[in-house]
């Protein structure tokens, strides 16, 4: 993924945020640095995972259709649950190669 996709709500940000200023984005910790100033945004567990990932197509790489599953999963994957590895084919969970399961 090239561009971090993120909203910095606070007018100051883009006041400070001049050509040439240093800015740092700290995702885990959902702020942005600049001059000095620290401002927040908002990011879902699913967002942070597909930029951790490397993107949709890498997620998609590794989970094939399940990879908006394995976005949302707690730590530890995708075992678990009625949709899990153990559902069985047909149960409406996405098992068909060609659906994505959400």
């Amino acid at each position: 993924m090239a561009l971090l996709g993120i909203t910095v709500e606070d007018e100051e940000f883009y006041t400070l945020a001049q050509e040439g200023a240093e800015v740092e984005v700290v995702v885990k910790d959902r702020k942005v640095i600049c001059c000095g100033k620290e401002f927040k945004f908002e990011l879902s567990l699913m967002e942070e995972k597909l930029i951790a990932a490397g993107g949709v197509t890498e997620m998609y790489q590794k989970y094939g259709s399940k990879l908006f599953r394995a976005a949302v999963a707690p730590e530890g994957g995708l075992s678990g649950g009625g949709c899990g590895s153990e559902a069985s084919k047909g149960d409406g969970c996405g098992t068909d190669s060609r659906e994505l399961a959400w």
